[in-house]
């Protein structure tokens, strides 16, 4: 009821205002009252109207970013930021609707339309909140790395770093991309071959989630640490889990594949 409320905003308006307002016309008309508050009364009637749809709208938008943070689900999110995108008039918030389009993607393995999607947002054609230029930072070096364009990469992650570093945010926003930010700066130093501190900060943060998908984030490249170290039987523990409870995200696959490159290397060493 909430998402067909959502979808369809301006005729939940309609029902909501027009039937009453209709019939309070007639009777502040037959009672002798001013119509004067009878326009008061449908100003009132079209506010509220429009308070429950967007109400409708902000919960829907939860729900999907809930399903993807804790149930592992993007497609949820993508459909409601089509919707949203869609029936857009205003490009107040366009940007935003993109990265979280983006974020979608990401997490269905869509590499190269998400990098697409993110190079397009123009940040300086209307200023953007600090918060989001972090966020958006964060996600195209994300994306980068994934595409092996690790030089990339580093340079638009040390713009997030500059922003964070003279913004002030909330204790809980600050943490959490202070933890981003340091994941994927830990990820590009892995793909240099360099792990300093790397096992010390993934097993911190697997204790720590910020949330369900980035657990499968961080237990992914927890495998990917002791697969480097040949330490195998740790790694298959970490890509079980993923495996397990990935659920619909790029993650998953990523884990399962390899965990099938493991198990086929071990049928090729002969018998002992």
């Amino acid at each position: 009821m909430i998402r067909w409320c959502a979808k369809h905003g301006r005729l939940v308006m309609i029902l909501w205002s027009l039937p009453v307002s209709i019939v309070y016309f007639f009777m502040f008309y037959y009672v002798g009252i001013s119509l004067a508050y009878w326009v008061l009364f449908v100003v009132f009637m079209t506010f509220t109207a429009w308070g429950f749809v967007h109400s409708c709208k902000f919960q829907v938008f939860m729900k999907s970013i809930k399903s993807l943070n804790e149930a592992c689900d993007p497609y949820p999110l993508l459909d409601v930021v089509n919707e949203r995108l869609a029936d857009l008039k205003s490009k107040k918030h366009l940007r935003g609707l993109l990265i979280y389009k983006a974020l979608a993607l990401r997490e269905m393995g869509d590499f190269t339309s998400c990098s697409e999607i993110l190079e397009s947002i123009d940040l300086d054609q209307k200023a953007a909140s600090p918060i989001l230029k972090i966020l958006y930072y964060i996600n195209l070096a994300d994306i980068y790395i994934n595409l092996n364009k690790i030089n990339e990469a580093q340079r638009i992650l040390s713009k997030a770093y500059e922003i964070l570093q003279v913004t002030r945010l909330s204790k809980r926003n600050k943490l959490t991309l202070e933890r981003y930010y340091t994941f994927n700066h830990f990820t590009i130093e892995f793909s240099k071959g360099i792990t300093d501190g790397m096992e010390e900060f993934l097993l911190m943060i697997n204790k720590q989630p910020l949330s369900k998908r980035f657990l499968i984030s961080s237990n992914l490249a927890t495998a990917e640490f002791y697969l480097r170290e040949n330490k195998v039987n740790i790694a298959k523990e970490y890509l079980q889990f993923v495996i397990d409870d990935g659920n619909k995200l790029y993650d998953a696959v990523r884990a399962q594949k390899m965990m099938d490159s493991i198990e086929e290397q071990v049928e090729k060493q002969p018998d002992r």
